[in-house]
């Protein structure tokens, strides 16, 4: 059992020093945005801009709202998938990360027991939540029930 432990610790931390050479996230609550990601579909959040980025934001768009915290090894390996599921909608859904050690008034606010943890806020309310790794598929599926179908032009 100490094995396993011990195991999953040096993994944790190796795929961590993975993250911080391969993306660029060295200081914690340091988000990396990819060029595809530098307009306002990725955010950090904090407790001074929570209301107005991600309550008021999400009349405009749906607003995904990830918190994480930098130890965490499965947050570390969601960060991508979640890139992944934005640049999908191309700027119809939108990303804050909220980094948990930083801002816990936030991760109180929203009774955050495990991370990751995403939660779907659109026209100021919490609409759909998930917490643990998921894939693409199951984020865009989950998003899928609540934006308006794509607009499908008739050229």
């Amino acid at each position: 059992m100490i094995r396993l432990l011990l195991f999953a610790a040096v993994a944790g931390l190796l795929f961590y020093l993975y993250r911080i050479l391969r993306v660029g996230r060295v200081t914690p609550g340091a988000v990396a945005v990819t060029p595809a990601l530098e307009s306002s579909a990725k955010t950090v959040g904090t407790i001074a801009n929570f209301d107005e980025t991600v309550i008021q934001g999400s009349h405009a768009a749906p607003t995904l709202v990830d918190f994480w915290a930098p130890w965490c090894g499965p947050c570390q390996s969601l960060s991508p998938i979640l890139d992944a599921t934005i640049q999908h909608y191309g700027g119809r859904v939108r990303l804050v990360t909220v980094n948990i050690d930083q801002q816990s008034e936030l991760a109180e606010r929203f009774r955050i027991q495990g991370i990751p943890a995403v939660k779907i806020f659109r026209d100021g309310a919490v609409i759909d939540e998930f917490v643990g790794l998921q894939s693409e598929r199951q984020i865009q599926w989950m998003l899928d029930q609540h934006l308006p179908p794509k607009e499908v032009s008739a050229d």
